[in-house]
């Protein structure tokens, strides 16, 4: 199993960048876009979706706008269909947190899961304190992942590692998570949802 510090679950933005970069045929494969407010107002570009994370905030060129506050901007979503890059103000905005989430690829220590659906506690990213959740196993191998409280800026493609007390239980790659603001109410007819890229709009 990989273990969790090998994938930093709160990578710096610039080196995502630039691994991203690297595995680009050509640099046309980075499209630039709108960057949007969840009403779909639209307030700067981007310089293609794969070089930004959820919970982002340096780089996005944002400058100060009459029309809004001055809390800074942070990346809540992607929407992949029309190439938009979907921001927010605040740190603690509600689209940025995200309460259950979605793992594949799993490695168990044991070679099993302990049950089919449990109670552990997990980490999705380094040196972050164990959060208390409920695992639920699924028909295709992965897990549903249900937090007792809301976490913010998961990300898919980094790792969740599971624990029961202080013994390792396995873990897993990040699919998808749901915004519990998206997971509530509906944004300008859209929902931001979690993917490989970050979490995406449809």
């Amino acid at each position: 199993m990989v273990r969790y510090g090998s994938a930093q679950g709160s990578a710096q933005e610039d080196e995502h960048a630039r691994v991203v970069r690297r595995l680009l045929r050509t640099p046309s494969e980075a499209q630039p876009g709108d960057i949007e407010t969840p009403a779909g107002e639209r307030i700067g570009r981007h310089n293609g979706l794969m070089y930004y994370t959820l919970g982002q905030r340096q780089g996005l060129g944002i400058g100060g706008r009459a029309t809004a506050s001055d809390e800074p901007w942070y990346v809540a979503g992607k929407d992949l269909q029309r190439n938009a890059l979907i921001v927010v103000q605040g740190h603690d905005h509600p689209l940025l947190f995200t309460d259950s989430l979605q793992a594949s690829q799993l490695s168990w220590i044991a070679g099993q899961p302990p049950a089919a659906a449990f109670r552990c506690s997990a980490k999705v990213r380094y040196r972050q304190e164990d959060r208390q959740c409920t695992v639920t196993m699924l028909s295709d191998g992965a897990c549903e992942v249900v937090f007792d409280e809301p976490q913010r800026a998961i990300t898919p493609g980094q790792y969740v590692v599971f624990y029961m007390l202080d013994e390792c239980l396995g873990g897993g790659v990040i699919q998808d998570g749901v915004s519990m603001a998206a997971a509530s109410s509906t944004l300008s007819g859209q929902r931001i949802r979690g993917s490989g890229l970050g979490a995406r709009v449809r």
